[in-house]
């Protein structure tokens, strides 16, 4: 799959960058494969150079280092694709997530008890909230989404409780 990324020469004319290597930075866990399109270190990109290009490029090669899917200050934007039947553990991520589904069907269920069924076509916006996610293609089919996180403004406050990034191991409801 090809990634094409375009910038300004000299004269301000739009033109593509050949400075992306191949193949794409991959993460692999047994539910879920990430490759990842576009990363920058900061949520307004200076558009003024190449350095957010050039950091793409360091984390295409080297990764994003401990917190592995997110740039502490930026943006990610990824393709997820889950693996038949695939469940993801409950978590909170203190990101905006947009996440639209090119491919399959995915069950999207929220701590407060509701849940959704997203079709190719779909989106979802996860703002800081508690979930969990299943893969619901039939035949043992993959679901395949397109993600971008940015980060928000911390503490994360609702009221009295502040809001921290949590993974937990538990069923989903049915």
């Amino acid at each position: 799959m090809s990634n094409y990324i375009t910038t300004n020469n000299a004269e301000g004319k739009a033109v593509f960058t050949d400075k992306i290597p191949a193949p794409r930075y991959k993460i692999d866990t047994p539910n879920l494969t990430i490759e990842f399109v576009y990363t920058s270190h900061k949520s307004i990109p200076d558009l003024s150079t190449e350095k957010d290009i050039d950091q793409y490029v360091h984390d295409r090669i080297n990764g994003l280092g401990p917190r592995g899917a997110m740039p502490p200050e930026g943006v990610a934007i990824a393709i997820l694709t889950w693996k038949a039947n695939a469940i993801a553990p409950w978590h909170r991520i203190m990101t905006v997530d947009t996440l639209y589904v090119i491919e399959g069907d995915m069950e999207f269920q929220l701590d407060g008890g509701e849940t959704r069924i997203l079709h190719a076509g779909d989106s979802v916006v996860g703002r800081a909230t508690m979930h969990t996610g299943r893969n619901v293609t039939p035949n043992g089919g993959v679901v395949k989404l397109v993600g971008c996180s940015v980060p928000v403004i911390m503490p994360v406050m609702v009221g009295e409780h502040e809001l921290h990034a949590e993974w937990i191991e538990r069923e989903l409801k049915n």
